[in-house]
């Protein structure tokens, strides 16, 4: 059996996804710009409408939220296997 470590699995995902963006708490080795929670959805946002690329921002215990790709929604992907994250960042 292979372990990957949750930042590592996230990290992987992501890069797939077209995630090129993480804003907020560190996360493990994961490279996260370090910015207060408060802010961080702000920079994910700012992220998005500047380059063109999808950002997220970590919540702790496997949540991560990501800004939507229109100007009026948001969701919060909660996912339990790489599958299901991949899936749910695609879409």
């Amino acid at each position: 059996m292979t372990v990957v470590p949750a930042a590592e699995l996230w990290r992987r995902v992501a890069l797939l996804a077209g995630i090129d963006a993480t804003y907020g708490a560190p996360f493990g080795p994961l490279e996260v710009v370090p910015v207060s929670d408060t802010v961080a959805p702000l920079f994910a946002a700012a992220h998005q409408r500047v380059h063109g690329a999808r950002a997220a921002v970590p919540r702790g215990h496997g949540v991560f939220w990501l800004p939507g790709l229109d100007a009026g929604s948001c969701h919060t992907i909660v996912a339990d296997s790489p599958d299901a994250l991949e899936a749910a960042v695609t879409a």
